[in-house]
């Protein structure tokens, strides 16, 4: 729960609670253990140290509905406009935890016969970066599958602005359609 902005001045800075610094100002602190903890009162957040990089507690998932129509063909999946605190040149990053894509088989794939995921960002200046790809080769029918992959990575928007998330898929030989939701998990990373 976070604390109540009236009564920040009141609580003692640098306070440690199993093994952990609880920080509460508005400059940023130097933390000295993963987990450290920093209430910003200027602002209302919450931070966390992930052992390199202040991260927001909250997670923000994007991703798509579910499509009435299955997939066939190779395309983009989904695509969201990509926003949020202080999401702009200069003033704060993105701190990708994973992507995971659910998706339904109409038939068996095979290591010949499958369909490749990808997730990708596109940047103010006009340019697009990969951040995970995976496949799904030897999947049975008729049933509901969910993979995800571990990202762990932050991209800055020091000089350029995170705008746009999408993903897309590619068949490799004949894979049989399938229906597919997409989801990538982010934090905030504090400047």
């Amino acid at each position: 729960m976070p604390v109540d902005n009236n009564i920040g001045s009141e609580i003692s800075n640098g306070y440690k609670q199993n093994g952990v610094t609880n920080f509460c100002q508005t400059t940023k602190p130097t933390a000295s253990a993963v987990g450290d903890r920093w209430y910003k009162p200027s602002d209302g957040t919450e931070w966390y140290w992930s052992g390199s990089l202040w991260l927001s507690k909250e997670d923000v998932i994007v991703g798509n509905d579910y499509r009435e129509n299955a997939f066939s063909v190779n395309g983009t999946v989904w695509g969201t406009a990509f926003s949020g605190r202080r999401l702009s040149s200069n003033r704060s990053g993105v701190f990708f935890n994973y992507c995971t894509n659910c998706y339904y088989l109409t038939g068996v794939t095979t290591s010949t016969n499958y369909w490749t995921f990808s997730f990708y960002i596109n940047y103010s200046d006009n340019t697009t970066e990969l951040i995970a790809t995976y496949s799904n080769p030897n999947k049975a029918a008729d049933g509901w599958a969910e993979t995800s992959v571990s990202l762990l990575s932050a991209k800055t928007t020091l000089t350029k602005t995170c705008i746009l998330l999408y993903a897309t898929i590619t068949a490799a030989g004949s894979p049989p359609p399938m229906y597919v939701m997409t989801s990538v998990s982010t934090k905030w990373v504090h400047p």
